[in-house]
C-alpha cells in the first residue's frame, strides 16, 4: 500500500500508447525539438518547421526557384534524421526536378500543382 510519506517515483514513457497513429501534440513537439536542435546547421529549414507546420504538413512559400530548391534540400536532409518525407508539392516543376521515388516512400505523391488544383492540408 502506498503512503504519502514515500518518495515520488518518476516514469518515462518511451512509446506512444494511444493507438496505431501518433497524436498531433507529441508529433509536433518532437518535430519542433528536432528543428531547435539543428538550428545551427539548417537555419531556414528549421525556421520553416517552427513557423509553418500544421499538424503533419509543412506549408510555406519562398521568393524564387533557387530558394525553393535550397529549402527543399535542407528540409529533406533535416527530416531524414528520423522522419520520412512522404509528399512534396510545388507550383513550379523545376523545384520537383530530382525529387524522385528514392527520396520518398510514395512517388505518386510528388507532383506539380496546376492552376485551380487543391492540396488537402491537415489543420487548415
Amino acid at each position: 500500500m502506498e503512503s504519502k510519506d514515500q518518495p515520488l517515483e518518476l516514469y518515462h514513457i518511451n512509446t506512444v500508447t494511444y493507438g496505431l497513429s501518433l497524436p498531433p501534440f507529441p508529433t509536433l513537439r518532437t518535430l519542433h525539438q528536432h528543428a531547435e536542435d539543428n538550428k545551427e546547421v539548417y537555419g531556414s529549414a528549421t525556421s520553416v518547421i517552427l513557423a509553418d507546420t500544421y499538424v503533419n504538413d509543412v506549408v510555406t512559400d519562398v521568393r524564387n526557384v533557387t530558394c525553393a530548391a535550397e529549402l527543399r534540400q535542407d528540409l529533406r536532409e533535416l527530416l531524414s534524421q528520423g522522419f520520412q518525407l512522404y509528399k512534396f508539392n510545388s507550383n513550379c516543376p523545376a523545384v520537383l526536378e530530382g525529387f524522385l521515388s528514392r527520396d520518398m516512400q510514395l512517388s505518386s505523391t510528388s507532383y506539380s500543382l496546376h492552376e485551380n488544383q487543391q492540396v488537402k492540408v491537415l489543420g487548415l
